[in-house]
C-alpha cells in the first residue's frame, strides 16, 4: 500500500521534528526478538546479544517511528510499548537504566486492531493509547490503480540514484 512512504512524506514531513524517520517492519522481526528491536539491548542481555544495540525509539528519538504491522508485537511487549508511549523513556533489555527518548510514534497495520483486541491478542489500553481517532485507511493498491504509474516511477529513480544498484 505504500505505507511508509506516505508516513514519510505527510507525516513525518509536516511534522516540524528535526531528527530521523526511523521505520520497523515487524513482519520481518521473529517474535522474540521485538523487544530488543523496539527497546534496544545491553550486551549479554540474550543469547545473541554480543554487544549493545539501541532500540528504534532511541534511534528516533527528536524524529518519528514508523511501526509496521504494530499487531505482531507480542502480548508481553505491549506493556513496555505503553509505559514509553507515556513516560518517554525505554529500558534496554539487561539494563538498570532507563533512557529518555522523544518519538513520535506512526503505527500501522494490515489487520483489524479492533479485532485484535477482542481476541485478546492486543491490548485495548495500548490500541486506545495509540489514538485510533486519528487513523488514517490506506485502500489497498489493487484498488489504487492510478497510483501505480507514480510508484514505479519513484521505484526507478531510488534505484538508479542508488550507485550500488545503478552498476
Amino acid at each position: 500500500t505504500g505505507k511508509s512512504y506516505l508516513a514519510r512524506k505527510f507525516l513525518y514531513t509536516k511534522s516540524g521534528r528535526k531528527g530521523p524517520f526511523v521505520v520497523l517492519d515487524l513482519a520481518s522481526v521473529p517474535s522474540d526478538l521485538v523487544p530488543a528491536h523496539l527497546f534496544g539491548a545491553r550486551r549479554g542481555a540474550y543469547t545473541g546479544a554480543v554487544a549493545d544495540r539501541k532500540g528504534v525509539f532511541e534511534m528516533a528519538s527528536g524524529g518519528v517511528l514508523f511501526i509496521d504491522e504494530v499487531q505482531n508485537i507480542p502480548i508481553e511487549a505491549q506493556k513496555q510499548l505503553l509505559l514509553v508511549l507515556q513516560e518517554g523513556r525505554v529500558q534496554p533489555l539487561g539494563s538498570a537504566e532507563e533512557v529518555e527518548v522523544d518519538v513520535k510514534v506512526v503505527a500501522a497495520t494490515s489487520s483489524s486492531l479492533e479485532k485484535e483486541v477482542v481476541e485478546g491478542r492486543f491490548r485495548s489500553d495500548l490500541y486506545m493509547r495509540l489514538c485510533p481517532t486519528t487513523r488514517v485507511e490506506v485502500p489497498p493498491l489493487r484498488s489504487r490503480k492510478r497510483d501505480l504509474k507514480f510508484l514505479a516511477e519513484r521505484f526507478v529513480e531510488r534505484t538508479t540514484d542508488d550507485p550500488a544498484i545503478a552498476e
